[in-house]
């Protein structure tokens, strides 16, 4: 009697070994393409992070101002917190939100110098962000990376 795995004088493979093998190489291709997807998501998830810590900083300064034209000083983030101007993610002196560690410095108005505010935005580590941020009074958003950024820093234009 002929063995059920051959035919006409050629020998096939068992099924099992043909999907073992079917198997194998989808394992293969699954693992390569997520060892070239992995470095993508976390570059989108980066992305992502930055646009809400400069989206967050330009809020803060929207709130600033009004906080400002109420009060007749600028607030910190706890007494943003208290007037229900800012989330209450943001009570203390240096809260983490989304990646990022926000700071604000405010000096007040003495004799003819007004008062300013500045608030920067640093990742917590190199998978938050590449990208340091800093807002002041005026308004712009300067950005550097690998280092917090200053006042000689670029501005950032307008997305």
């Amino acid at each position: 009697m002929e063995d059920t795995w051959q035919a006409v004088g050629k020998r096939r493979s068992p099924p099992w070994l043909t999907w073992a093998v079917v198997a194998l190489c989808f394992g293969v291709v699954a693992s390569v393409a997520l060892i070239f997807a992995l470095p993508l998501l976390k570059a989108g998830r980066r992305s992502a992070r930055e646009a809400i810590a400069i989206r967050t900083i330009q809020a803060i300064t929207l709130e600033q101002r009004a906080f400002y034209k109420e009060r007749g000083s600028y607030g910190s983030f706890d007494e943003l917190v208290e007037s229900g101007r800012l989330n209450k993610l943001f009570s203390g002196e240096a809260p983490a939100v989304e990646g990022y560690v926000f700071r604000m410095k405010i000096t007040p108005h003495v004799g003819i110098a007004p008062a300013v505010f500045s608030v920067t935005a640093d990742p917590l580590a190199e998978d938050s962000g590449r990208h340091f941020y800093l807002t002041s009074s005026n308004g712009e958003v300067r950005y550097s990376v690998g280092r917090p950024a200053g006042p000689s820093d670029p501005v950032l234009s307008a997305r």
